[in-house]
């Protein structure tokens, strides 16, 4: 449960995010809250996988790929926050 309720926070954060910057947002922009949405859809997917593991060691694996999809998921939402926050939501240099 620990796990899910990581990724339902991060993806209201990228969801706020997202709904934020509408349709202000840089193609770049877009890129970065589509790809931190997959990290998350990654990480609900591979804890499914996790439950049903052959053996402890591959159920660890398994989390442990989640947790790395959670945090590049919560690390794509901070930058991209700061970058909006510093430079506005228009820029194509972001």
């Amino acid at each position: 449960m620990e796990y899910e309720k990581r990724i339902s926070d991060v993806r209201a954060q990228v969801n706020e995010l997202d709904a934020l910057l509408d349709e202000k947002r840089t193609p770049g922009l877009k890129g970065r809250i589509r790809f931190a949405g997959h990290c998350l859809d990654d990480a609900e997917a591979i804890l499914r996988h996790a439950n049903t593991a052959a053996t402890p060691a591959n159920a660890a694996s398994f989390r442990a790929f989640a947790a790395h999809s959670i945090s590049c998921a919560a690390g794509i939402c901070l930058t991209t926050s700061s970058l909006v926050k510093n430079y506005g939501p228009g820029l194509e240099e972001i």
